[in-house]
């Protein structure tokens, strides 16, 4: 389960918190309920249709990287390996916004999300053990929506996000793939501890 880190001070995320908790699933399998996917409080959770079949993908928190630059714009790398050894990995680069919750508009690169505060760009890609790796090449549709964020932890939701992918190696087309479902609940890295010089 994904859980916002925490107590809940903040009424607006109060939704977030029961979509979580809501959001119980086991290991690459819908219908399990022994196994719970992220052992964190906070990480990344997808399910992704388009495949062979549809899969459920959790991906925790020390799998997932999250930077906030300068500029203020969140840039969050997860990364995960399935049960068949397929490792996923999913970018978001979105801007700092203080007025979430927010709908964002979906864009294909991370040049229109950084210039652009009202958008949010998402990629998505396959890497197959011994097969051949795809990505996302263009997003079709979907929504997204950032229902909190701060200096310090973002989240949010989106769904029907649709991608058109191609072949890494080639950029031939691929298929198409899904994410019905997605749910990021993520804090900023810490950032590397300085030695004193006295």
């Amino acid at each position: 389960m994904i859980i916002h880190r925490g107590s809940f001070t903040n009424l607006r995320l109060a939704p977030f918190a029961i979509a979580m908790a809501l959001l119980a699933c086991g290991k690459n399998n819908p219908a399990a309920t022994e196994n719970v996917l992220c052992p964190g409080e906070s990480g990344v959770g997808l399910r992704v249709e388009g495949r062979a079949a549809p899969v459920d993908v959790c991906i925790s928190d020390q799998d997932v990287t999250v930077l906030l630059t300068s500029s203020s714009h969140y840039d969050v790398l997860a990364q995960s390996q399935l049960d068949d050894k397929t490792v996923v990995q999913l970018h978001m680069v979105f801007t700092q916004r203080p007025d979430a919750p927010v709908d964002l508009r979906l864009v294909n690169t991370v040049t229109e999300a950084t210039s652009d505060p009202g958008a949010v760009y998402v990629s998505y890609e396959e890497i197959p053990d011994g097969g051949t790796p795809i990505m996302s090449s263009v997003i079709l549709g979907g929504s997204f929506k950032l229902t909190f964020n701060d200096d310090k932890v973002a989240a949010g939701t989106m769904s029907s996000v649709r991608f058109d992918m191609v072949n890494v190696n080639t950029g031939d087309p691929a298929g198409s793939r899904q994410i019905k479902e997605g749910f990021f609940s993520v804090a900023v890295d810490a950032p590397p501890a300085t030695v004193s010089t006295r």
